[in-house]
């Protein structure tokens, strides 16, 4: 008796446990369905707004539309893109950086707190102007401080601008196009500002081989010829030793100037006159 006693009432205790277990679990079971309805289904993460920064040239407009584009769009059919957890931030950074050449960078982020989507673009600016030759002389684009090409770009001559010639500016090129080099372009430009502090003025550059040779033309109707290898501020100091010793008011009747050579400077005058100078001997002097 006794026996039959225990078992019952370890069975009601066995039954109570699991009744207790099932309650739990169904309680939990039913959080989650809240959590899952509230995350996936509830307005209070629905985005509200969008921020665009940083777009001067760019349409802001545009990329409000392609943001738009991608709100209205589902997540595995289901899924609403307006919720902030399931906004694609990569699918749209991609969108939105092909929509123009002049974009060199887009961040795409969203907010849960603010519920909004911040789109900061960071643009290309005009470093200066690329012109092909020859037949192809007119046709001209805009590029970066990286040489990137990424608009089209009347031609523009003169000593105000960076005006780099190229063989490699051809119809049919498609922007953005990184067809010249950063630290190229850079070395141009601080040598065209270091040969300007010493009355050297220049107005256009091209690139002659592939092992740094160059060549600059002076808006005095000469050309300097000289390699990469060497800083920008030396070239200044020697056109402006030879300038003052050498070759003094005799620019315009100026050919060429040649400071390939280390240590030498060769220039040759337009009436078939030449001369190769020692740069140790000019500071010497």
């Amino acid at each position: 008796m006794a026996s039959s006693v225990q078992l019952y009432l370890k069975e009601k205790k066995r039954r109570k446990q699991k009744l207790k277990i099932l309650a739990l679990a169904a309680a939990a079971a039913a959080l989650l369905v809240a959590a899952c309805y509230g995350l996936f289904f509830s307005p209070y993460f629905v985005v509200r707004d969008t921020s665009v920064n940083g777009v001067e040239q760019v349409s802001r407009d545009d990329v409000v539309r392609i943001v738009s584009g991608f709100l209205e769009q589902r997540t595995l059919f289901v899924l609403s893109q307006r919720n902030i957890f399931f906004f694609p931030t990569a699918a749209a950074e991609r969108a939105i950086g092909a929509l123009s050449p002049r974009i060199a960078s887009v961040r795409v982020r969203t907010h849960l707190f603010a519920r909004t989507v911040s789109v900061d673009i960071a643009e290309r600016h005009i470093f200066g102007i690329t012109c092909g030759e020859g037949t192809h002389a007119e046709r001209c684009y805009f590029f970066d401080e990286t040489g990137m090409l990424f608009a089209e770009a009347p031609l523009i001559e003169g000593a105000a601008n960076l005006l780099i010639r190229s063989t490699d500016i051809v119809p049919g090129i498609a922007l953005p196009a990184p067809l010249l080099h950063g630290p190229t372009v850079r070395y141009f430009k601080e040598l065209k500002q270091a040969t300007e502090r010493v009355g050297v003025i220049l107005d256009s550059f091209a690139l002659r081989g592939e092992y740094g040779d160059a060549t600059a033309h002076a808006t005095a109707g000469f050309d300097i010829l000289f390699t990469m290898e060497r800083e920008p501020k030396a070239y200044a100091e020697v056109l402006g030793v030879l300038f003052a010793k050498e070759i003094q008011d005799q620019a315009a009747q100026l050919e060429y100037i040649d400071l390939r050579v280390e240590d030498r400077a060769y220039y040759k005058f337009r009436a078939e006159r030449s001369a190769t100078t020692s740069l140790e001997m000019i500071h010497k002097d």
